[in-house]
Parts: C-alpha cells; structure tokens; sequence
C-alpha cells in the first residue's frame, strides 16, 4: 500500500520511507506473535477463550484463558477436574474433612451450587469423565481395602450407577468414545504394560483391544471420528506415541522416543478436536528420576512427522482449547517453587504464562466460555 502511494507521487525518498514502514509493520506483527500480547490477523476469534481448570494445593481453581484471573471454587479435592461438554459444570472428587470418605461432586459455575453426584466410601479416583452429551460420568476407582480397581459409570444426577469394569489399571481417568456409547480404559497385564480395553458405556461387550501398551500418564485418548485411538506403545527397548484402528487393527506410529525406557518417557497424549494432530510431552529423567528436559510435541496422526512447540525443564498435564487453536501446559521452577500454566498456539506461536499456582499442581483441563450469567458472578472472568 505504502510502494503504491509513493509511485504514485514519483519521489525516490517516499519509496524509501514506505519500504521503511512496510519493514517496521512486518517487524511488529512478529514481535507481538512472539510475545503472545495480542493474537494475529485472526483478529478476536483467534484469542484464546473458555476457562481452565487446575487443582492446586487442594483447591479447586478457574482461570480465564484471557486474562488469567483465577478463583478458588472448592476445596480438599483429591483428583483432577473435567468441564462438562457445555462448560456449565465442574465435576471432580472431594475428600471428606470428617469421614475420610470421598464423593464425586459437581460444581454449577452459574450459580455457585455445589452437588454430590455419588458417595465413594474410601476409595481413591484420578478423576472423572464426562460423556460426550454431558448426561453421565464415568471415573475408576482403587480400593485400597479390597484391592478391586473398577470403572463405573452414573448418570449426572446420581442414579443408575454400575460396574462396567470390576478388575481396571488404578489410577487412570476412562476415556469416552465420542459417540459416548464406548468407554477405553486400560487393565495391567503383567510386568511393565498394560492393555487397552473398549467396554460399552451400558456394560458387557468388553474385549482387549491392544497389548503392550505403556501406561504412563494420560496414554490414551480417541480420534474425533471415534475410528482410531492414540497411545503409548513400546518400540524396541524404547517407546513410542502410536496410532490403531479402535478394534485394534493397522497400528502405526506417529512419535519415538529413540533412547531406552528407563532413559526417556512420552505421556500425556491428547488428539486435537477436530484435526489430525496429536499432542503430547517426551521427557528425559536425570540420575534421580527427575525430569531434566522435556518438549511439548505435536505429532500429525497420518504418520507425517512431528514438530517440538515448547522446550523445558519440566512440562506437564496437557489440555487442547476446545477449539483447538490452542493448548494449556504446566511447568515447574524447582528454585523458585510455583507452578505455572502457559499457553501456546498449535503452530507454536504466541507462547506466554497464563497464571501462577501453587508448588504442587495437576488436573490441568480446559473448557467452553462460561454463559452470561456466570461472568457476571466472577467465575473465572476474562
């Protein structure tokens, strides 16, 4: 525009101030991507939206994916939350301050009221899942007195609750099909691995549907289409982010990890909704077990490479924006002590911190803007 307007005018140092402010423009735009202060030409609808949840020293925090305004909505809770599908509700599982029995809980972010859904008794959760439609929750349970790990699944109400996996891996969140009638879930196997299973969300029909599968944290997650299934699968002495057929057939893999088991790790594999590109956290441990570097990866589903977004010392708990324009990650500053929760962009741009938390930190999801009703009462605003 600027060329133009000084050819139209004939003079030489007219061109060369609008070269100059064509360069500067340019100059810019990169620097606020980098910064992530401002998104790019996508104008509004490229920032990030929705709310984000964390637990964090025993509480239960929303923080806008704006601003990083953060409000405690509950306390003592002991496993990591998930937004229902239309982000009214926050389920999640609380101790009990007197009792020492826990209960799977929901929390309405429209009005503040906070509901039992179902008693656990002493059993332990990692937390729940919410169907696809929003109607039932599905968690695993590990008694510790009994030595049973199951996979239930109730309606949101709390009626209805049954078994629909009474010998399941403990601590492991189910994940649903997104048709909401199959339920995957992984059972240990003996030794180091685990196999993955597919259940009907009713119960009965349940059949293995992959051996050797690593169980490290969040291993598997389903396609958008509900044809294929990501996880974590061993590769020579090694592992690897693989893809398979929801029956099992035509595994491939995506992502390696090209040193030793005990040497490396990947985990928390997260399919991106809508597209074929799936994220995910390789790590190196040191002598003592710590992690000593980790990337954020993004994978393409078809097999056609990856691409590292984010390099650190410690990067944990994965979350996709439900748009999936963006993800949600921790980190760990072992001098200073807090965790952080960052955002970047899926093609790796405008990477900034979104919030600080507390030193202890997990349970990081994501959910759909609140309704009217709840920004005006403050729940997570921005």
């Amino acid at each position: 525009m600027f060329e133009g307007m000084a050819s139209k005018h004939g003079s030489s140092s007219d061109c060369a101030i609008a070269r100059r402010l064509v360069v500067l423009v340019a100059a810019l735009t990169a620097s606020v991507l980098v910064t992530g202060g401002v998104t790019s030409a996508a104008g509004e609808s490229g920032r990030p939206a929705g709310r984000l949840a964390i637990v964090s020293g025993g509480g239960l925090l929303v923080i806008g994916a704006r601003t990083g305004a953060k409000r405690e909505v509950a306390t003592v809770v002991v496993s990591a939350p998930a937004w229902s599908p239309n982000g009214r509700e926050l389920a999640y599982v609380a101790a009990g301050v007197y009792t020492g029995h826990s209960s799977l809980r929901s929390k309405s972010i429209s009005s503040g009221k906070d509901r039992m859904i179902s008693r656990l008794g002493g059993a332990l959760s990692t937390g729940p899942a919410w169907s696809p439609r929003g109607d039932r929750v599905a968690f695993a349970l590990d008694a510790a007195v009994d030595g049973s790990n199951h996979v239930d699944v109730v309606d949101r109400d709390g009626r209805h609750r049954h078994v629909v996996e009474r010998d399941a891996a403990a601590f492991q969140v189910p994940q649903w099909s997104p048709d909401g009638t199959r339920i995957a879930y992984l059972r240990d196997s003996g030794g180091a691995g685990a196999t993955i299973w597919v259940v009907r969300a009713r119960g009965g029909d349940r059949h293995a549907v992959r051996e050797g599968v690593l169980d490290y944290p969040e291993s598997v997650s389903w396609s958008p289409d509900g044809k294929r299934i990501a996880f974590v699968g061993s590769r020579g002495e090694g592992a690897a982010v693989m893809t398979m057929l929801a029956n099992g057939a035509r595994p491939r893999s995506v992502a390696a990890v090209h040193t030793t088991s005990d040497e490396a790790a990947v985990g928390n594999v997260r399919w991106s909704p809508g597209s074929g590109r799936i994220a995910f956290v390789r790590w190196t441990a040191d002598a003592y077990g710590q992690r000593a570097a980790s990337q954020l990866c993004l994978a393409d589903a078809r097999g056609g490479g990856e691409r590292v977004l984010v390099r650190a010392q410690y990067i944990d708990e994965l979350a996709w924006s439900p748009d999936g324009r963006w993800l949600a990650y921790l980190t760990e500053d072992r001098a200073t002590g807090p965790m952080r929760v960052w955002l970047v962009r899926a093609d790796g741009s405008s990477n900034h911190r979104l919030a600080r938390v507390g030193e202890e930190a997990s349970g990081l999801d994501w959910g759909r803007s609140p309704p009217a009703s709840a920004r005006a009462r403050g729940y997570g605003r921005g």
